[in-house]
């Protein structure tokens, strides 16, 4: 898929006034606070992320999002990966970031978390499935048939913090597709 064309009208904002919109429409659709609780993940496409610069204020709205979680999953960070740390940085010194191997359309997934909440865990990996075996997969209500992944799925495993005791959490981001045969 090619990237998204950069728009070609000014848009123009001040940062306060959107943030404030931004937490007021969080409350609306009952997105928690971040607490010692229940971990907060999320998973976002930002649409070829990394292609077209993006301004510091942009920046500041997408960390201001990133931030209400505890750990997302992030699609589409192509291969200027300037926007993804310019944006972990201004989450604070807690956040981190970790990214995939480049895939489909020159694009890897990252993982933005909390350092403070979770430890990134040592196996990370890509789930992979061998052409032969593109048969036996079958979804409820899909017809057309499994064609392969149009990047290779990530995993990342990481573990709850304070907790020595806590589970293990293991999130995977993926993109998949399906055509007629």
């Amino acid at each position: 898929m090619p990237p998204f064309p950069k728009p070609t009208f000014a848009y123009d904002y001040t940062v306060a006034p959107q943030i404030t919109a931004l937490r007021a429409h969080k409350v609306t659709r009952g997105i928690p606070q971040k607490s010692a609780g229940p971990l907060l993940i999320v998973t976002w496409n930002l649409a070829n992320f990394g292609q077209q610069e993006r301004r510091d204020k942009d920046k500041q709205l997408l960390a201001e999002i990133l931030g209400w979680f505890d750990l997302a999953a992030v699609q589409e960070v192509k291969e200027n990966f300037g926007d993804l740390f310019d944006t972990v940085r201004l989450m604070g010194p807690n956040y981190r970031a970790l990214m995939s191997d480049v895939g489909g359309n020159d694009e890897r997934m990252a993982f933005v978390y909390d350092s403070t909440k979770v430890t990134l865990l040592e196996n990370i990996g890509h789930i992979m499935v061998p052409p032969n075996d593109y048969r036996f997969i079958k979804l409820p209500g899909v017809t057309a048939a499994f064609t392969g992944f149009d990047r290779s799925p990530t995993s990342a495993p990481f573990k709850r913090e304070p907790s020595p005791s806590s589970s293990p959490v293991c999130i995977s981001s993926m993109a998949a597709s399906s055509r007629p045969t």
